[in-house]
C-alpha cells in the first residue's frame, strides 16, 4: 500500500491541487457575485417607480452633513427655518420617536459650561445677556419629557441658534472675561472643554439617523418630480452654481473657489463628481420649492422692489444707560447726586463721575442706611395656636379650673362670673354662651403654651426648614419675616445664641439656621435704595442742612413775611443752588428735568470716543456681573444686538440711521433720559431679525412650499403603502 501511494505521489498530489483550486475559484467567485449583489441593495422605490439604491441614499445623507460650504446650509435653510422638517417628522413620527427620545434624554442630562471658580461665569449666564431667546428655548426643551412634533421643533430652533451663536463665540467670551477679571483664576482647561449644546456635534446628533436617511429620499423624490414638471439643471450648471457659492462666501477668485470645491468634495469622501450630483438634486428640490412659493406673489418685480426698501434693515451694536440711571425730572437727579457722592466720598460739583467706591465700613459710619447684609437663613416657625391643639380639651380645662387661671381669663373676659370654689368656677365657665367658651379656651391653650416651654420647643424643632435669602439693612426697623425686624436680626446674629427658639412678640416662636458666607456687608445700588424710599429722607436732611448756608448769598427767594419760608416749599430752590455749578455744565440751569436728563450725556460722549478709538474697550463699560466695585457696576451700559428696519418704530433719529453706513458710529441720541448710541453693525436688504419671524409675503411663500409638502408626503406615504 505503502509502495503504491509512493508510485503515484505525484499523481495524487496533481489531482488534490487541482480540485482545491476549483473549489476556491468556484466558491470565491460565487461568494464575489454574491457580495457585489448584496453590497448596494434597493432600500425604497422613488417616486416614478424606478429603484433607490442604499449607495445613493447614502451619499445623499453622507452630502446633507457635508461643509455648510459644500451643502449650503441646506438641511438648516430649507428644512429647519421652513418648519418642513417638522412635518417630515409627523408623519413619520412612530418610525423617528425612539431616536427624538433618546436626544431628548441627552437634554436632560446635558449641564451647560459654568467656570471652576466663577459661577457667575457661565454658558446660561453669556446665552442670557446675548442671546435670550437660545436660553428660553434650552429652559422648555430640558423639561420635556417625551417626544412629539414640539420637541422635534425646539430641536431644530436651537439648532440654528447654536448656528448663530456658536460655542467657539461663548469661549471667546469667557476667555475675555477671565483676562479682564484678574481676581478670577483661569480655567486652565477651557479650550478643552465641550461646550456644544448638550454635548451634539453633528446634525445627526440633533435629528438622529433615521430623520437623515427619510430626509434624503424625500429630497431624491422631489428632485424626480422637478424633472417631471420640466425643470432642467445640468451637470455644468450645477458645478457653476457650486463655485459661485464658494466664491461668494470665501470672498476668493474663481480659481480659488474651483480649487477649493476640489479639495472639499474629496475631503468628504464624496468625490468631485458626486458631489456636483448631489447638489444637481438639491437644486432640483429648491426650484420646485421656490417655484411654489414665489407664485403667491401677485406681480414679483413690485414685490422685490417694494421689498428693497421696506426691509432694508440695521443690525446695531446698540450701548444704553440701565433703566435705573434713565432720569426724568430734578429730584431724580438730586437722590443720584447725593448717592454718588455719599458712596463715594467725593463732593466735587462736575459732570465726571466716580468710578470707585468707598469701602461699606466706611459708607456705614454715616449712612448705615445705604449699607445691607446678605443673608442665607433656613427658618421654622410656629404660632401659638398651632402648638396649643397638643393639649386635649380635658387638660384644658383643668387647667383652667384652677383658681391662679382662672383669675388670669377673668381679667382678659369680664363676663366670666366671679367663683370662689372650684364647682363655682366650672358653673362660671358653664354659663358662657359656645362661642366666647372657644375664645377662652383658645386663650387658655395659649398661656399653657408659655408655661410649657419643652413642648414649644419640641414642635418647633420638627418644623421643616425653608431657605430665604434676606437683604439686611444696617439701620432700619422695616421686619424682615413676620414681625422680626432688622435691628433685631443683627443682634441675634451677633450674639450667637438662641437661635434655636424666638420669639418678638409671644405669639409666633423661630427657629433659624445662617448659612456659610452669610452677612457680608455690601453697598446698596442707587436703583434699589431709590425704589425703596431709602434716599428720600437722606436727601431731605442734607439739603435741609444746607439751608442755612444757601440763602447766605442770596435770601430774596426764601424770604416770607414773617421770617423763612418752610423748607418743603423751597427744597427745589435749595438743591438748585448746592448744584449750580453742575447745572451749568448741563446747561443754561432754566430747565431743571431737562438737566436730569441730560446727566450721563457727558459720560456717554467719553465712552462713545474711546470705543471708537479703540473698539475692545466696549467690555469695560458693559454690564458684567463679575464686576466687583459697586459703582463700576451701576454705571455700566446695556449692550446688545438690535435690528431695525424701516418698517418698524426706532428710539433714534431713523433718517440719519438709514443714511450710515457699517461701522459707523452714531451721535448720543434718545429722549427723556433714556440716552444710547450705536454702531452699525451690518446694513441689509432683507431683514435680519430671527430666522422665524417671516415677514407676510415670506409667510404666504412659506406655507405654499409646506402645501407641495404636505402633497409630496402624500404620495410619498402611499407609495410606501
Amino acid at each position: 500500500m505503502i509502495k503504491l501511494f509512493k508510485k503515484h505521489q505525484r499523481i495524487l498530489l496533481i489531482v488534490t491541487s487541482g480540485l482545491t483550486i476549483s473549489s476556491f475559484v468556484f466558491f470565491g467567485a460565487n461568494g464575489v457575485m454574491q457580495s457585489s449583489q448584496d453590497s448596494d441593495p434597493v432600500v425604497a422605490c422613488a417616486i416614478d417607480g424606478s429603484e433607490i439604491l442604499r449607495s445613493d441614499l447614502l451619499m445623499m445623507v453622507h452630502f446633507l452633513q457635508e461643509d455648510p460650504l459644500l451643502n449650503d446650509r441646506f438641511l438648516a435653510q430649507d428644512f429647519f427655518t421652513t418648519g418642513i422638517a417638522t412635518m417630515l417628522f409627523e408623519r413619520h413620527k412612530e418610525e423617528l420617536s425612539e431616536e427624538l427620545q433618546g436626544s431628548l434624554a441627552k437634554a436632560r442630562y446635558f449641564r451647560p459650561y459654568v467656570h471652576p471658580h466663577a459661577e457667575e461665569l457661565s454658558q446660561e449666564a453669556i446665552w442670557k445677556q446675548f442671546h435670550p431667546q437660545l436660553l428660553s428655548n434650552y429652559e422648555k426643551i430640558h423639561n420635556l419629557e417625551s417626544s412629539s412634533e414640539q420637541s422635534f421643533d425646539l430641536l431644530t430652533q436651537l439648532y440654528l441658534q447654536q448656528e448663530r451663536f456658536s460655542p467657539e463665540l461663548v469661549r471667546q467670551i469667557i476667555g475675555f472675561q477671565q483676562q479682564r477679571f484678574k481676581q478670577i483664576p483661569p480655567d486652565t482647561y477651557l479650550q478643552q472643554r465641550d461646550l456644544n449644546l448638550f454635548g451634539f456635534h453633528t446634525i445627526e446628533d440633533w435629528v438622529g439617523r433615521k430623520f437623515l436617511e427619510l430626509t434624503a429620499e424625500f429630497v431624491i423624490n422631489t428632485a424626480i418630480v422637478a424633472e417631471s414638471k420640466g425643470h432642467r439643471v445640468s451637470y455644468e450648471e450645477a458645478l457653476a452654481d457650486l463655485v459661485f457659492r464658494i466664491k461668494e462666501a470665501k470672498h476668493a477668485s474663481y480659481k480659488e473657489a474651483g480649487e477649493l470645491l476640489v479639495t472639499l468634495s474629496e475631503r468628504s469622501g464624496l468625490g468631485y463628481s458626486r458631489a456636483i450630483n448631489m447638489w444637481q438634486k438639491i437644486l432640483l428640490f429648491r426650484r420646485l420649492f421656490h417655484e411654489v412659493g414665489n407664485s403667491v406673489f401677485v406681480d414679483p418685480l413690485m414685490a422685490a422692489h417694494f421689498s428693497s426698501y421696506a426691509k432694508e434693515s440695521m443690525q446695531l451694536d446698540l450701548y444704553k444707560l440701565p433703566e435705573a440711571l434713565q432720569l426724568q425730572i430734578f429730584s431724580d437727579l438730586l437722590k443720584f447726586q447725593f448717592y454718588v457722592e455719599a458712596v463715594s466720598g467725593l463732593t466735587a460739583q462736575t459732570v465726571e463721575l466716580p468710578r470707585l467706591a468707598l469701602s461699606p465700613a466706611v459708607v456705614e459710619r454715616k449712612y448705615p442706611e445705604l449699607v445691607q447684609r446678605k443673608f442665607v437663613i433656613d427658618l421654622a416657625s410656629v404660632t401659638e395656636d398651632e402648638v396649643g391643639v397638643n393639649f386635649a380639651l380635658e387638660e384644658t380645662w383643668e387647667w383652667e379650673l384652677a383658681e391662679q387661671n382662672f383669675n388670669v381669663l377673668r381679667k382678659k373676659y369680664p363676663e366670666i362670673s366671679p367663683a370662689v370654689t372650684r364647682e363655682e368656677r366650672f358653673l362660671a365657665l358653664e354659663e358662657l354662651d359656645p362661642i366666647q367658651r372657644q375664645a377662652v379656651d383658645q386663650t387658655a391653650r395659649n398661656e399653657m403654651v408659655k408655661g410649657n416651654k419643652e413642648m414649644l420647643f419640641n414642635v418647633l424643632q420638627a418644623k421643616p426648614l425653608k431657605r430665604l435669602e434676606l437683604a439686611v439693612r444696617s439701620k432700619g426697623e422695616e421686619p424682615l419675616f413676620g414681625t422680626i425686624s432688622s435691628q433685631f436680626f443683627l443682634s441675634l446674629v451677633e450674639k450667637k445664641e438662641g437661635l434655636d427658639c424666638f420669639t418678638v412678640d409671644e405669639k409666633t416662636y423661630y427657629r433659624m439656621e445662617i448659612r456659610d458666607g452669610s452677612g457680608v456687608k455690601e453697598i446698596l445700588s442707587f436703583d434699589d435704595s431709590s425704589r425703596d424710599g431709602i434716599l428720600d429722607p437722606l436727601v431731605d436732611r442734607f439739603l435741609n442742612e444746607a439751608y442755612a448756608s444757601v440763602r447766605k448769598n442770596d435770601s430774596a427767594p426764601f424770604k416770607a413775611a414773617s421770617g423763612w419760608k418752610p423748607f418743603e416749599e423751597v427744597k427745589e430752590e435749595i438743591g438748585k443752588r448746592v448744584y449750580a455749578k453742575l447745572l451749568r455744565s448741563l446747561g443754561d440751569g432754566s430747565n431743571l428735568d431737562l438737566a436730569a436728563q441730560r446727566r450721563f450725556v457727558p459720560y456717554l460722549q467719553k465712552v462713545l470716543a474711546e470705543i471708537r478709538h479703540n473698539p475692545e474697550s466696549a467690555v469695560l463699560y458693559t454690564h458684567s456681573a463679575l464686576e466687583s466695585d459697586p459703582l463700576r457696576r451701576q454705571l455700566s451700559l446695556v449692550h446688545g444686538v438690535e435690528d431695525v428696519t424701516r418698517g418698524v418704530g426706532f428710539a433714534g433719529n431713523k433718517e440719519k440711521l438709514f443714511e450710515r453706513q457699517e461701522g459707523d458710529f452714531s451721535e448720543i441720541e434718545g429722549e427723556r433720559g433714556r440716552l444710547f448710541f450705536y454702531q452699525v453693525k451690518k446694513r441689509e436688504k432683507e431683514s435680519s431679525s430671527e430666522q422665524r419671524n417671516l415677514s407676510e409675503n415670506e409667510t404666504l411663500s412659506i406655507d405654499a412650499r409646506r402645501s407641495l409638502m404636505h402633497d409630496l408626503l402624500e404620495k410619498n406615504c402611499a407609495r410606501r403603502a
